[in-house]
C-alpha cells in the first residue's frame, strides 16, 4: 500500500456506486442502512449517476433550501441523518447554542478537473456537508460576528486526507470552535441571500518560538520575538505534502496581511482569478490584543480551496439582515462540498490555483468525511419517523405509531416528530464509508423523459431494446372521465409512428399511481 493511505477500520457501511448508460436514466431511492448480521458482509446500498456531460450538481446554489433539496442533484443522492453539536460545545451571541451539521452523498461519473495542460473527467464520490447553527431549541438561529463561535473544522490530521478535526493547538483562544469575524452580502428582497461572504478565524495566544498552528490551507510558525512584533513563516497546506514555507515576515501590532497559494503577501483579498492571484487567507494582530495572533479565512460561495490533498468548494453561505438595513449581518449556515475522485495515487486539479493535485479515493478505501461524523457524535433521527395517515384522525393518529404506541417518551405533551430530544441518539460511532464496485446498469433501459419533461427523437441509438414508460394518474384527485380521456391519448401515442417507432426496437410499458400506490 502506498504512503498516502491511512490506517482506519473497516466501517460497517459499503457503498456500490454505479454508473448508468446515457439512456438509461433509473433512479433508485435509498433506503435506510441496516447493521450487517454477525459475521456477514457489510450493507451496501447503489448509487446511480448520470453520464451526461450537464449531469453534475450545480456549483453553487441561489436558493437556501437548496443544500437540503434533494432535487436540485441530477440523479441519485444519500441523505444522511444530521449530526448535533449541543449547547456546552458552541457559543452563539454569547450565549450556548447548539449546531446541527447535515450531510448527503452522491455520484457524478463525469467530474470534471483541470490540469496544467489538459482537462480531465473522473468518476467522482461528492460530500457535501452544511454547517447551520440552531437555537437551544433545535430551530434554525443566526449569528452576528465579533460574538458568534461555531464548530467548524480547521486543520488535518493524520489518520485521513483533507480536514479532520475542529482545533489542532492548545493554545487557540476559541478552544474547539471558530470565530465569526465578518458577514457581509446583499440581500433584497427578500432580508436574506445564500450568496454571503464570511471571515472566520482563530487566535492563538503567547505563541512561542517553534510553535505551529494551522487554520485550512496555510499553517504559520513563529521563528523569532523582536520586542513587540513577531517574525514569522508562513506555507500553503493544500497538497499532500507541504510546500516550502516563506520566512522573514514581520508581523506588528494591528496588521493584517493575505497570502496567496504561493505565499505572496498582499494588504487585500481576491476571489476572482481574473483580478489577480487567490488570496483569501489571512494573519493579523490586534493593537489591543496583541499577544494573540488570528488566521482566518474569507470565503464566499463559488470559492474552491484545498487542505491537504483534498478539494473544498463553498456552494452556499446563507446570511440574515438582523437590523433591517438591507446589509447581511448575522450568519445562519456554509455549506462546503469536497470532491473526491475514484482512481489511483492523485490527479491534477488547477481550477483555481496552480501547482495542485487531489488525492483519489481507491475501491474499499475509507472515505474521508469531515467533523463530527468522523469521531463519535450525537446524532438526531430525523428519518425514521411515523407520519399520520388518512385511516385515522389526523390529530389522533400523530400521537401514536401504527400499533397504537403512544409517541412521546419523555411525556413531555410533544408529539416525537417535533420532539428532538426524543430522537437524539448519542455516542454514534464514527461513519465509515469505502465504494466497493461500479458498472453499466442494463437491467433499465428507459430514459424516463415524461418524468424529466424532455424530447425524444424516437431514434433508437442501440441495438438493444428501449423501454418506454408512460404514466398516468389514477389518484383520487383525478375524475373518472379524465382518467378515460388518458387512457384513449395513450392507446393513440402508442400507435402514432411518429410517437412511438414500431419496428419492434421499442417496448412500452404503462405505470399507474394512485392514492393507495
Amino acid at each position: 500500500m502506498n504512503n498516502k493511505k491511512y490506517e482506519r477500520a473497516k466501517g460497517i457501511i459499503g457503498i456500490a456506486l454505479a454508473v448508468i448508460m446515457l439512456a438509461s436514466v433509473f433512479a433508485i431511492v435509498p433506503t435506510a442502512m441496516a447493521e450487517p448480521p454477525e459475521g456477514g458482509a457489510p450493507s451496501s446500498i447503489r448509487i446511480y449517476g448520470d453520464v451526461q456531460p450537464d449531469g453534475n450538481a450545480p456549483e453553487r446554489y441561489t436558493n437556501w433550501t437548496q443544500p437540503f433539496d434533494p432535487t436540485v442533484i441530477p440523479k441519485d443522492s444519500i441523505t444522511f441523518n444530521p449530526a448535533l453539536l449541543e449547547e456546552e460545545f458552541g457559543v452563539k451571541n454569547g450565549e450556548n447554542a447548539r449546531e446541527k451539521i447535515f450531510l448527503r452523498a452522491w455520484y457524478e461519473p463525469c467530474g470534471k478537473y483541470w490540469g496544467s495542460r489538459k482537462n480531465y473527467t473522473h468518476p467522482t464520490i461528492n460530500m457535501e456537508y452544511t454547517y447551520m447553527l440552531i437555537n437551544t431549541q433545535y430551530k434554525p438561529t443566526s449569528g452576528q460576528p465579533g460574538n458568534t463561535h461555531f464548530a467548524f473544522p480547521t486543520c488535518e490530521i493524520s489518520s485521513q486526507p483533507g480536514l479532520g478535526a475542529w482545533n489542532c493547538m492548545s493554545k487557540s483562544t476559541e478552544g474547539e470552535l471558530t470565530r465569526l469575524a465578518n458577514v457581509s452580502g446583499s440581500v433584497v428582497p427578500y432580508g436574506k441571500t445564500v450568496n454571503g461572504r464570511i471571515e472566520i478565524e482563530k487566535g492563538f495566544r503567547n505563541l512561542a518560538v517553534g510553535d505551529e498552528v494551522q487554520f485550512l490551507d496555510h499553517k504559520l510558525e513563529v521563528t523569532a520575538i523582536n520586542g513587540h512584533d513577531y517574525v514569522i513563516k508562513v506555507w500553503y497546506a493544500g497538497n499532500r505534502d507541504d510546500d516550502a514555507g516563506k520566512g522573514w515576515i514581520t508581523l506588528k501590532k494591528g496588521a493584517k496581511m493575505y497570502f496567496d497559494r504561493h505565499n505572496n503577501m498582499y494588504s487585500t483579498a481576491n476571489h476572482d482569478p481574473a483580478a489577480g492571484q487567490i488570496r483569501t487567507w489571512y494573519v493579523r494582530r490586534d493593537s489591543e490584543n496583541s499577544n494573540i495572533i488570528y488566521l482566518g479565512k474569507e470565503l464566499q460561495p463559488c470559492d474552491v480551496f484545498y487542505v491537504n490533498g483534498v478539494r473544498y468548494d463553498v456552494t452556499a453561505i446563507e446570511v440574515l439582515d438582523t437590523t433591517g438595513d438591507s446589509n447581511a449581518d448575522a450568519l445562519k449556515y456554509i455549506t462546503l462540498r469536497t470532491k473526491l475522485p475514484k482512481c489511483i495515487e492523485a490527479i491534477p486539479e488547477e481550477s483555481v490555483v496552480s501547482s495542485q493535485s487531489i488525492e483519489c479515493i481507491e475501491p474499499s478505501e475509507i472515505i474521508p468525511v469531515l467533523p463530527p461524523f468522523n469521531e463519535k457524535h450525537y446524532m438526531v433521527d430525523d428519518i425514521d419517523i411515523p407520519l399520520w395517515t388518512r385511516v385515522s384522525e389526523e390529530r389522533n393518529w400523530t400521537k401514536q405509531d401504527y400499533a397504537g404506541t403512544k409517541l412521546d417518551t419523555d411525556n413531555d405533551g410533544e408529539w416525537i416528530a417535533y420532539d428532538v430530544d426524543e430522537r437524539i441518539i448519542p455516542d454514534v460511532e464514527p461513519l465509515n464509508i469505502t465504494y466497493i464496485a461500479e458498472d453499466f446498469e442494463r437491467r433499465y433501459s428507459t430514459n424516463l423523459l415524461e418524468k424529466l419533461q424532455e424530447k425524444w427523437s424516437g431514434a433508437v441509438t442501440s441495438t438493444e431494446r428501449v423501454d418506454l414508460f408512460f404514466l398516468i394518474d389514477g389518484s383520487q384527485s383525478i375524475t373518472q372521465q379524465d382518467f378515460e380521456l388518458q387512457k384513449q391519448g395513450l392507446a393513440e401515442a402508442v400507435k402514432d409512428p411518429n410517437v412511438v417507432p414500431q419496428d419492434g426496437t421499442v417496448r412500452v410499458c404503462v405505470i399507474q399511481f394512485s392514492s393507495n400506490a
